[in-house]
């Protein structure tokens, strides 16, 4: 089955054990549906999400204290991958590029992706050099990207773009 990463607990919110949590989504109206998420690989049951300026604000049954929310903090949100919004032509999971090949257009091997974070509307992937083993970042974008192969975990840029943009 596997999970799949949506987002990442914040902080708690409030004093009645709701979480704030960072979510690592393209739409975050999808937190909206969900039943049940995990943290640190317990499953709980959701009773109520709201959207709050880019956050998404959850309380869970059973937890109900900042305390209890505590020990969430900078926990991954998972959900089962049979609970995720069904995906288009040329759509994929970011969680699935995790691990995939940097190759420019002629097939230089940049290095490894090891992980995303989301700022604002757009992804920034960081990833290790494959010749320094070093992490550089470099926003997620169409202007760089030239082709994404999530089933081969191969990702293909402009290797001159991605050096204007990569930090």
């Amino acid at each position: 089955m596997g999970k799949i990463v949506i987002g990442i607990v914040a902080k708690p919110q409030g004093l009645k054990g709701e979480i704030k949590i960072n979510p690592i989504t393209d739409d975050i109206n999808r937190f909206k549906k969900l039943k049940n998420i995990y943290l640190n690989n317990t499953k709980y049951e959701v009773e109520n999400v709201s959207i709050r300026g880019g956050f998404v604000v959850i309380k869970l049954k059973n937890i109900n204290s900042i305390e209890e929310v505590e020990r969430f903090r900078q926990c991954n949100v998972e959900i089962d991958r049979d609970d995720a919004v069904e995906l288009k032509e040329n759509e994929y999971f970011m969680v699935d590029l995790i691990g995939a090949k940097l190759i420019t257009e002629d097939g230089t091997m940049l290095g490894t992706i090891k992980y995303f974070d989301k700022f604002g509307s757009s992804f920034v992937a960081t990833v290790t050099d494959s010749i320094s083993n070093k992490e550089f970042m470099f926003p997620f974008i169409n202007d760089v990207l030239v082709k994404v192969d999530a089933e081969n975990k191969i990702v293909v840029v402009d290797g001159i773009k991605l050096e204007e943009v990569k930090v």
